[in-house]
């Protein structure tokens, strides 16, 4: 620490006093406490901490009362990952999330970058290597593809039928129309301060279906005025948008308002959903102002004006002949006469009431199961189980998931959840009783590295076959929970949550098992649970107020020796004389249960070895009996609480039906 600057002709600089222990004989040489009185000897008389005047005043170092000793830090998780059917090989494991408004591929671009510069460097260890496990570019790019292969197809498509019905040039014009005006939505979109994201490209493929009628009926028009009839470019514009500009805008204008009320959806559904229509209001309005500021003078250079007396082209001839068609048919059939349009519009009306009736048995649900590649698998041992018990389960488990041939790349963590997919940040996720898969399944279509099998279905029906495999070796573990979740649609969570509250915790409890056995007699409802948790064993002490003033004791020193005596406690830094990072000291009681680790008691009768002592030095230490009386429970892991009460959520998955009904999904 820099204290200050010595200002000396003879000599000067700077002040700094070191404090640190940098070589653990420091450490170890520590005093402690002295015993006895210190008489009064010249200096230099004490050596090796004995007072050269006898046993009097001898000083107490770390050394003799405590062993000290350099570790490796106490693991509270552990990470295996197993990629292809292989074992399981042990890993550290690194989530990278981009923070909010930041492009997701440039920022995975740096970051292999910056791992491929970090591995090339010459002070990478040679036994080390990474793997990228799930990339999110992967998937952006699938769908940028996707989106890319929609339009593509949609002006392919546009051309064919204007070049059959039209020709090629008319079709030419709309299907270069489409494209730019997917350009120029995203434009707009980048100026309202939106990105490119999911619900932008399923608006712009919904779109997509809508906007083609502008370009169509637009070409329609110029074409029947420049080839068909012969008239100047000028003319045929006034005739185009004379004739089409008022109804294009209004089937446009219908479409736009039918999307509004979507825009004033609140909450997080809402933020969720508001950019769809906003996406194809701005796609709809584009399209709109391509086709008569972009399309129509484009004509000029493209389409060509027919002559006077000008024999029609085959497609021409086609389209009047099946108007002609259609003409006659309509006058000799449903319009021949009232009864036989009167019989027309009945069978209509029929049909229209036959649809409501069968709209009224589809089941309703907002987001059907999407065929995602992530999943998580979360377990719950029943507490207080150690980590050791939970690596046991973990083993089982794991080789269960790596024999699973659906599987490429099978995470597992001992010791805390997995949040790979359906987090939820209002639970405990670390805990020696908690075990977490992250999971990645083979694309649709993709072969195992064997090349033996192929996943042909969706993912959500593995899944559902894995919770039965998983339920079937939980047996042997009592109280061990098991929860399978894959991506969703909407936000991650439960599609079934149920909200109790009130003040009294065991209430609440049994009204939270109730719940969860009605929900578990319904079929198709599964992995039902609350936030609750499995109930862990908890002891209680209370202070004998009367005792404690008897021995001189207070409540704050039975709080601070029993933090000793139950926990490890940070006590600074150890910068190493060798260099290198600074290291965690910490201060923990030598019990035999932890065979020389860190941490509290494990057994009934080390509880009651605890002595507690008092400021007076001459007074033996009290036994934890005398002064505190102890109290077997039992208490939840965690307890949310809402608009400031107590607050159980019991939640469900669902197979097979919907949260709306009780139809098939």
């Amino acid at each position: 620490m820099p204290l200050d600057e010595l200002e000396s002709e003879a000599m000067g600089g700077q002040l700094r006093l070191y404090g640190r222990f940098r070589e653990l004989a420091d450490l170890r040489s520590l005093p402690i406490s002295r015993l006895g009185e210190m008489p009064r000897n010249p200096p230099g008389a004490a050596s090796s901490g004995i007072n050269a005047g006898g046993n009097g005043g001898r000083t107490v170092l770390l050394g003799e009362l405590a062993q000290v000793r350099r570790e490796l830090k106490q693991a509270d998780s552990l990470a295996f990952v197993s990629r292809g059917g292989e074992a399981y090989q042990p890993v550290v494991t690194l989530e990278v999330t981009r923070m909010p408004g930041q492009d997701s591929l440039k920022v995975i671009d740096r970051l292999l970058a910056e791992l491929a510069r970090a591995k090339a460097a010459p002070d990478w260890p040679a036994r080390l290597d990474y793997q990228i496990v799930f990339n999110d570019g992967e998937k952006i790019w699938a769908e940028l593809s996707d989106l890319g292969g929609n339009v593509l197809q949609a002006a392919i498509a546009v051309f064919v039928v204007l070049m059959l019905t039209l020709s090629w040039r008319a079709g030419l014009i709309a299907s270069l129309a489409i494209p730019l005006t997917f350009l120029g939505t995203l434009a707009l979109l980048w100026l309202c301060g939106q990105t490119l994201n999911t619900i932008v490209l399923v608006g712009m493929v919904i779109a997509l279906g809508l906007l083609v009628d502008v370009f169509i009926l637009i070409m329609e028009g110029m074409h029947e005025a420049m080839t068909v009839s012969g008239l100047s470019f000028d003319r045929a514009v006034v005739q185009t948008v004379e004739q089409y500009a008022l109804p294009t805008l209004a089937g446009q204008l219908t479409t736009i308002l039918a999307l509004v009320p979507l825009m004033a959806i609140r909450g997080t559904m809402g933020n969720f959903i508001r950019i769809l229509p906003w996406t194809i209001i701005l796609c709809l309005a584009l399209s709109l102002a391509i086709a008569l500021l972009v399309a129509l003078p484009l004509s000029r250079y493209v389409l060509v004006r027919g002559r006077p007396g000008q024999r029609q082209s085959a497609t021409d001839r086609l389209s009047a002949n099946m108007a002609q068609y259609f003409s006659n048919w309509s006058r000799h059939g449903p319009l021949r006469n009232r009864r036989t349009a009167l019989a027309w519009s009945g069978g209509a009306l029929g049909l229209v009431l036959v649809s409501l009736l069968l709209v009224s048995q589809i089941s309703v649900e907002f987001f059907p199961q999407p065929d995602g590649r992530l999943a998580s698998v979360n377990l719950e041992l029943a507490p207080p189980a150690t980590l050791e018990e939970a690596q046991q389960v973990a083993d089982q488990v794991g080789e269960l998931l790596r024999q699973q041939p659906y599987f490429e790349t099978v995470i597992k963590d001992v010791g805390q959840r997995s949040n790979l997919v359906g987090a939820d940040s209002l639970i405990p996720n670390r805990g020696n009783h908690l075990i977490g898969f992250s999971a990645v399944l083979l694309p649709r279509g993709g072969a195992n590295r064997a090349g033996t099998w192929l996943r042909d279905r969706p993912s959500f029906e593995y899944l559902n076959a894995l919770r039965s495999d998983l339920q079937a070796l939980l047996v042997s573990y009592p109280g061990a929970t098991a929860t399978v979740s894959g991506e969703q649609l909407a936000n991650g969570k439960d599609p079934i949550q149920i909200q109790i509250q009130g003040d009294r915790l065991e209430v609440l409890r049994q009204l939270s098992g109730q719940v969860q056995l009605a929900l578990g007699q319904i079929a198709g409802v599964r992995d039902v649970r609350d936030n609750l948790g499995a109930l862990q064993p908890d002891l209680k002490f209370f202070p004998k107020r009367e005792a404690l003033s008897f021995y001189g004791l207070t409540a704050a020193d039975l709080a601070q020796q029993a933090r000793y005596y139950t926990s490890s406690t940070d006590l600074g830094d150890f910068s190493p004389r060798e260099g290198g990072d600074s290291l965690e000291m910490q201060l923990s009681t030598a019990w035999p249960s932890r065979a020389g680790a860190l941490g509290g008691p494990t057994r009934p009768e080390e509880l009651l070895a605890i002595r507690f002592f008092g400021r007076d030095p001459n007074r033996p230490g009290v036994p934890a009996a005398a002064v505190v009386e102890m109290v077997r429970g039992e208490t939840p892991l965690s307890i949310t609480h809402r608009d400031g009460q107590r607050t159980v959520t019991v939640m469900a998955q669902v197979e097979g039906i919907t949260v709306g009904g009780d139809g098939p999904a």
